[in-house]
């Protein structure tokens, strides 16, 4: 999200897409594929790369959603075609036994 136009939504000051980094060598592979997909694109790559922050679980219900809610609207409409694409993309590098 995190979109630099005049059609902002408020929402975009909510939802981010963002990475964390565990370890400070985890820096240099971050940025490497952040300016490697900006060249695969047209589009501003916006996800934010910071110093991982304090981790709060989510509550037990959050976890797997997608695999355990596949019917919802959000999931049938937002995640499963993000997720399909990804498979599409990265068949290659993905473990057989995953669904």
């Amino acid at each position: 999200m995190n979109r630099e136009s005049p059609e902002r939504h408020p929402i975009d000051d909510l939802v981010r897409d963002y990475l964390e980094l565990q370890a400070e060598q985890e820096d240099t592979a971050a940025l490497t594929s952040r300016v490697l997909a900006s060249i695969s694109t047209q589009d501003p790559i916006v996800t934010e790369v910071r110093a991982a922050q304090t981790f709060f679980p989510a509550e037990a219900y959050h976890e797997d959603y997608f695999r355990r809610n596949p019917a919802q609207p959000y999931c049938r409409a937002v995640i499963n075609p993000k997720v399909s694409k990804f498979r599409a993309r990265f068949a290659h590098k993905l473990k057989s036994n995953q669904p």
